[in-house]
């Protein structure tokens, strides 16, 4: 028999013991019971990759931590709670895995008046992950199913395939809607929205005619949720071998749409429709009822991989150092009496050290997901220095054969001199530089030029300029655009 738990709602503070599939008051007095929560499906940031088949739960585990880090951008100054799941399907070598985190002082701040009511919580969940329970309580048989929420603030879809999660999606909540209405000028609020989902629905002859624009916006957004839905559907017919939808559970305050059926069969013709009601009561939500029944399960079978709390419960005194040294001193009197304590405390300490060294190894993904994002940043740095460099080093080598060629030109004919000068000069008023120095005769030299700013008529003032300091004679090849400067080789004769 599975023990009771509290369950506390940090969405709506209607909070409730759930014992043998029934809700019932809250039992906050009995302080053995473990209280379980769920998280809002707004508050958790989702990843889609692959991974080899042969890795390890927690080489898995580490791996989806730097996925997440490196791929989605999480902040790795902040702390995260990540988990994975993996799909039933894979491609060749490959296995299909969901990446879930959480930004634990995000969820602090959002829930602190809820957390504030308790000292911990043994188990907070994720909500698209808990329907598996309805399979492993029998309370559905194992097919093809969509489950459909709508609530306030938290809409999604999530499809299971033969009783395993397969993907969800974020739809729009009726505060969405709401905002979206006021936009059209129809205004309403999500309480009054509700009312009238649940009364009129998508019957248009339910609808008044002054209402009609109301019914036109709310019959156009189901449809399109329904036909998104149906093309997540074949998505997930190609990838994870979802052969089609055999049955959808929906609800909204527990309740179906009036007319909702017969707009999803346009899309799905061959789909049983139901209200997701299991478990609810006539004050509580289905979804809540059945995540404290998810709950309930992973806590019996002491499975923590979907776990997102990050308020646990405070060592009890055993644990303290008073209390290791109490044990210690009471050992030999009363060892076998005290074996089963011991046994516990062994139990415990190992799930101490086990946390500790999954905070470390979080700790650690972070690390390293900084460090790799330096290195990045430093490559980039070290490959535009070197491309600095050979630009400089070019830049260099060309004056060096100007000046080569100057020298050596100096050295045959002092009467160059002079000639330099002047054209110097003149480079220097009009703003050009020489790329290239070379003697072509007697007297004659080519000079390689170009123009600091962005005109053209430099280089020809220039030559202008040099015929009218006497030089015989001053020519130039075809003056080209070679972005952002424009350049041509002058030949001049002395």
């Amino acid at each position: 028999m599975k023990k009771q738990i509290n369950f506390i709602d940090l969405q709506h503070e209607k909070h409730f013991s759930f014992s043998d599939g029934n809700c019932n008051a809250l039992a906050l007095n009995n302080k053995k019971l473990a209280i379980g929560a769920r998280l809002n499906f707004n508050d958790i940031i989702t990843h889609n990759f692959k991974l080899d088949k042969q890795l390890s739960p927690q080489e898995l585990l580490v791996t989806s931590e730097l996925k997440m880090y490196d791929e989605i951008g999480l902040d790795a100054s902040k702390m995260h709670k990540i988990s994975y799941e993996t799909k039933s399907a894979s491609i060749g070598d490959l296995k299909l895995v969901e990446s879930f985190a959480i930004d634990t002082l995000t969820i602090e701040e959002k829930y602190q008046k809820s957390f504030s009511q308790v000292k911990h919580i043994d188990f907070l969940a994720i909500p698209f992950l808990v329907f598996e329970t309805l399979y492993k309580n029998d309370i559905i048989t194992k097919k093809n199913d969509l489950f459909i929420t709508f609530d306030d603030d938290e809409s999604f879809s999530a499809f299971y395939k033969e009783g395993a999660y397969v993907t969800s999606k974020k739809t729009l909540s009726l505060h969405d809607m709401v905002k979206e209405l006021e936009n059209l000028n129809i205004l309403t609020d999500v309480e009054k929205l509700k009312a009238i989902l649940l009364q009129k629905g998508l019957s248009k002859e339910n609808y008044d005619l002054h209402e009609y624009d109301l019914y036109d916006y709310i019959q156009k957004t189901f449809a399109s949720f329904l036909s998104k839905t149906y093309n997540i559907a074949l998505h997930n017919r190609n990838v994870y071998g979802f052969t089609q939808v055999e049955r959808i559970f929906f609800s909204l305050s527990n309740q179906l749409i009036p007319g909702i059926e017969d707009l999803a069969s346009t899309y799905f013709p061959d789909v049983t429709f139901q209200p997701l009601d299991f478990l609810a009561t006539e004050s509580l939500l289905s979804l809540d009822a059945i995540t404290a029944s998810y709950i309930q399960d992973k806590l019996s079978s002491g499975e923590n991989l979907h776990n997102f709390t990050s308020f646990t419960k405070k060592a009890p005194f055993y644990k303290s150092e008073i209390g290791k040294f109490a044990l210690a001193a009471c050992a030999a009197s009363l060892l076998l009496s005290a074996y089963p304590v011991y046994q516990q405390y062994e139990i415990d300490s190992t799930e101490e050290e086990n946390i500790l060294l999954k905070e470390q190894l979080s700790s650690l993904t972070r690390a390293t997901s900084k460090l790799k994002n330096r290195h990045q940043g430093l490559e980039k740095e070290i490959k535009i220095e070197k491309k600095q460099q050979a630009k400089v080093n070019g830049d260099f080598k060309k004056l060096q054969n100007i000046a080569n060629s100057l020298l050596d030109l100096k050295s045959k004919d002092s009467k160059y001199t002079p000639m330099f000068l002047t054209i110097n000069n003149l480079l220097k008023k009009y703003k050009l530089s020489v790329e290239n120095v070379r003697q072509v005769d007697k007297g004659a030299m080519d000079f390689e030029i170009y123009s600091i700013e962005e005109k053209r008529d430099t280089i020809a003032k220039f030559m202008s300029a040099l015929l009218s300091k006497g030089f015989t004679s001053v020519t130039s090849s075809e003056i080209k655009l070679s972005n952002p400067v424009y350049k041509s080789i002058i030949t001049v004769k002395r």
